[in-house]
């Protein structure tokens, strides 16, 4: 953020906490301008836009890479005209950048640009935004590669986009998208079923009236599928649904006691583990973990299941005082389709009657 203290210590723009909200105190980059973005690689390397100039007390113009351990990473340095506001990562492990600049490693690029892994300017990508503003705001990358834009813009790819567009994986325009906001869009995330939710300044989206919230539909549907053989758990991901850029798998044999099966790898089309001795009766839980939103400053996660329902998350104990409604919340696994009832079960006791 545009921060100059974190959990009472200076920190210049830019921190990390642990788990329970302590400051990590091994962890301290620091920035001379706002950080407005960042992206989390698969390897753990953190990609990191903004405003400033320095970055870790090393030049870096508007966009920047550290490691995993907050160090600056010399093999990277694209560098950016002017700020870098959105950041996401494709299933190729290209680097979309979005934001006011028009040059992006040393290549005209109109507000929106893309960049190979190691930082170099893709030139297969061509394409831009503009307008009387024209700058990206947010990104979402769907998993068929599609790519969500929204922002200030009123032309991408040049033809008419009003503040919302489309892009294909090769950074074409898409002609088939195009709703149309009469004013900014700042925020965008995609549903698991690939709807598309939108947040931002206009009062009217695609000629309907809705005042700066809106969902809308995607023109083809969301796939996946989870399958597991005992020692290769595959999850494949396709369609209009969101790109995650890590996902985890779980497993339980009782439904209730669930361990760990690590982070997924990425294959063609989809995620998968493998080396595992699952037994025929293990569920497994398969879970992604994808941004969006303002400045791609938001996360959810998408998940699916397989094998006989299961709790995957256990409700909190509750106290209340007599006549008091407790409200019990839990998350379920297993293969789709699960009924409100499959796998729950509570104990309840009552403090007068033990």
């Amino acid at each position: 953020g545009s921060f100059t203290n974190l959990a009472g210590q200076p920190r210049n723009c830019l921190g990390r906490l642990n788990a329970d909200g302590s400051l990590d105190t091994s962890y301290n980059p620091a920035a001379n301008g706002t950080v407005y973005c960042m992206a989390v690689q698969p390897d753990g390397r953190i990609l990191v836009g903004g405003a400033f100039t320095t970055l870790g007390g090393t030049n870096r113009n508007y966009l920047g890479r550290l490691n995993a351990d907050g160090s600056v990473d010399n093999t990277f340095n694209p560098g950016a005209s002017a700020f870098v506001l959105s950041l996401a990562l494709q299933a190729d492990g290209k680097i979309l950048v979005g934001g006011i600049f028009n040059t992006l490693a040393g290549q005209w690029s109109s507000y929106i640009g893309r960049l190979n892994a190691d930082g170099s300017f893709d030139t297969s990508f061509q394409t831009g935004a503009g307008g009387a503003l024209g700058y990206v705001q947010s990104l979402a990358v769907q998993t068929d590669g599609k790519v969500l834009l929204g922002g200030c813009f009123t032309f991408l790819g040049g033809q008419t986009r009003n503040y919302i567009g489309r892009l294909n994986a090769d950074g074409t325009l898409e002609t088939t998208f195009n709703p149309g906001a009469n004013g900014f869009v700042y925020s965008l995330g995609v549903q698991p079923d690939g709807k598309i939710l939108v947040g931002g300044t206009f009062i009217t989206v695609g000629g309907v009236n809705r005042t700066n919230f809106v969902r809308l539909n995607n023109t083809q549907p969301a796939t996946e599928s989870l399958s597991c053989d005992g020692s290769t758990v595959t999850w494949m991901r396709g369609g209009t649904g969101p790109e995650a850029w890590r996902t985890t798998f779980d497993a339980s044999t009782n439904g209730t006691d669930w361990i760990s099966l690590g982070a997924g790898a990425r294959i063609a089309g989809g995620w998968q583990q493998t080396g595992l001795a699952l037994p025929a009766n293990a569920t497994i839980g398969a879970r992604g973990f994808c941004t969006g939103g303002m400045y791609n400053s938001s996360s959810w996660y998408v998940e699916t299941g397989l094998g006989t329902a299961a709790i995957s998350q256990q409700p909190a104990s509750r106290t209340n005082n007599p006549g008091t409604i407790a409200q019990f919340t839990a998350l379920g696994a297993g293969t789709p389709p699960l009924s409100r009832n499959d796998a729950v079960r509570f104990r309840i006791r009552d403090k007068n009657h033990l």
